[in-house]
């Protein structure tokens, strides 16, 4: 698995690379998806983060879910495809 490093807490979660570091609160999201696979977090109408449910290594996926739907008001939407396919049709 190849992974952006990521660290989620109570109130924001960091996205890491070689060339940067960011913090993003989760209630500036505009959006988040869930797949099977992946957790999809906008924000804006264009771009997202997209998070590897087998990228977890501390919690699982459902914890990251609550922790989301704490955050984000509640409303996380669960697809049965990828974003990609659905946007394509």
């Amino acid at each position: 698995c190849v992974c952006v490093f990521n660290k989620f807490y109570q109130k924001y979660f960091t996205i890491e690379d070689n060339k940067q570091y960011s913090n993003f609160k989760y209630y500036r999201l505009y959006k988040a998806f869930e797949t099977p696979s992946f957790f999809y977090l906008y924000i804006d109408k264009t771009h997202a983060f997209l998070i590897s449910k087998a990228c977890f290594r501390k919690n699982n996926p459902e914890n990251f879910q609550n922790l989301l739907r704490k955050n984000v008001g509640g409303v996380i939407n669960m697809l049965k495809e990828s974003l990609p396919k659905l946007i394509l049709r």
